[in-house]
């Protein structure tokens, strides 16, 4: 019988010890309408707030523009990141880079950097940020954003859960990013010399598909593209799509930069431009057109060479843009709590979801180039949401440049009418929601109202 009683006891002393765990970890979804939230007021007033350099004709000819590439190819082996955890690397199909621009008008000078990565990694940047200081620049002039390849090394997230997304943590490649970062960046700013830019955006619907596979689900086509030419003649092309590059199956574990590096390669070889840098688009629930001899490589030649021939026969067709200001501000982010859920109306609380995940802040990149507007999310920023942005800023005059991974990280941000489904981009990645849809549009076309003529 005392062994009976024991037992009892036990089982519900763990019983008591199991709910007072559950009580203080989990907690219900907040519902309540993003408008009464005290984020959604400090991010109206940040953006009411932005002051905006005014249109300067007589200074086009001021604008100067130079680029650099450096190779990020790991020179040791580290775990791949993407798809989850997938361990170590066992090859390089081939090479990664990364590749910056240096932008100046009227003493204003502008940064922005890609690379062949998952993700712009927060931790680098913020090493990077620190690294530049000396160098004079300071972290409100740079522009960042990535090609999520996933077949990139990882490595380069702190916090017990971003092994799931980058691997083992490896201090050694962090500081080799960042060292190979600055030196882009102060390649691409020795570089500079006076310049133009054109912008050009043609239909690639064909190359990409909304994964979600919903009968009502949008996509965003486009391919769009600056380019800029230097006074000696020598292009640079900046281009943006928004499939997914993960045209490399889960099993393949050779380093590669997917569909983008096959883009880059064809229009640098065919001397399109010195140098192609790809940014990753509005790429949430976007994946590649499925490729009917098969994925994998000869997938991300065909999505590769198929946009890079979009892109050369389009060149011709793109307009000048007068560039009669430089803009570059960060707008600090404010968000729900984090709502990382377990269930459809259960969330872990936030204390745990930092535990897990650290706490990255985040902004919003702006950078205006004449009347190009570039916008640049910490997120995997669903083309979904495209539709309600892009018109806006054409009816403005203002060409719209969307951008994920800006050097922060808070997800996916989706459609909310999919918030409850159970996936992994509404659920598992959806860290910040609900009602993201709904905000990122609304302060999004607050800011191309506030950036338009």
């Amino acid at each position: 019988m005392k062994i009976l009683r024991w037992l009892a006891y036990s089982l519900l002393g763990i019983i008591v010890l199991l709910l007072l765990l559950a009580s203080i970890s989990i907690t219900g979804v907040d519902r309540s309408p993003y408008q009464q939230q005290e984020y959604y007021q400090e991010m109206s007033a940040r953006i009411d707030s932005l002051q905006l350099s005014q249109n300067d004709t007589a200074s086009e000819s001021d604008f100067q523009a130079g680029w650099a590439r450096t190779s990020i190819t790991p020179h040791k082996t580290l775990d791949l990141c993407g798809y989850g955890l997938r361990g170590e690397f066992s090859g390089i199909a081939d090479s990664l880079y990364a590749r910056a621009f240096a932008l100046e008008w009227k003493n204003k000078q502008v940064y922005l950097l890609s690379a062949d990565l998952l993700i712009m990694p927060p931790l680098v940047v913020k090493r990077l940020n620190d690294s530049l200081a000396s160098h004079g620049i300071s972290p409100e002039q740079l522009y960042f954003s990535a090609t999520h390849t996933h077949n990139a090394p990882g490595g380069w997230a702190g916090g017990w859960a971003s092994r799931f997304i980058a691997g083992r943590y490896d201090q050694e490649y962090v500081d080799t990013l960042c060292s190979k970062f600055l030196k882009c960046i102060l390649l691409a700013r020795a570089s500079k010399e006076q310049a133009t830019v054109s912008y050009g955006r043609w239909d690639a619907t064909p190359y990409v598909r909304n994964r979600l596979n919903y009968e009502d689900s949008k996509i965003d086509g486009w391919l769009r593209a600056l380019q800029f030419t230097k006074r000696s003649g020598d292009k640079a092309l900046l281009v943006t799509y928004a499939a997914h590059a993960n045209c490399l199956a889960i099993a393949n574990h050779s380093i590669s930069a997917d569909y983008p590096g096959v883009l880059v390669h064809h229009l640098e070889k065919s001397n399109a431009a010195s140098m192609v840098c790809f940014m990753a688009g509005a790429v949430g629930s976007h994946s590649p057109a499925t490729y009917e001899k098969g994925r994998d490589a000869l997938q991300a030649r065909y999505i590769g060479d198929s946009l890079a021939a979009i892109i050369a026969n389009g060149i011709p067709s793109m307009k000048t843009v007068a560039v009669q200001r430089l803009d570059c501000s960060h707008i600090p982010l404010s968000l729900r709590e984090p709502h990382l859920k377990i269930s459809r109306d259960y969330r872990i609380r936030p204390w745990l979801f930092k535990l897990l995940f650290g706490d990255w802040s985040c902004s919003i990149k702006v950078l205006q180039i004449g009347d190009v507007l570039m916008l640049g999310m910490p997120c995997d920023f669903s083309g979904e949401l495209m539709p309600d942005l892009e018109p806006l800023a054409l009816e403005k005059g203002t060409p719209l440049l969307v951008t994920s991974f800006n050097g922060g990280y808070i997800g996916y941000v989706n459609v909310d009418k999919y918030y409850d489904e159970d996936r992994m981009e509404t659920r598992d990645m959806n860290w910040f929601g609900p009602y993201n849809q709904a905000y990122f549009t609304e302060i999004s076309q607050r800011i191309i109202r506030k950036h338009g003529r």
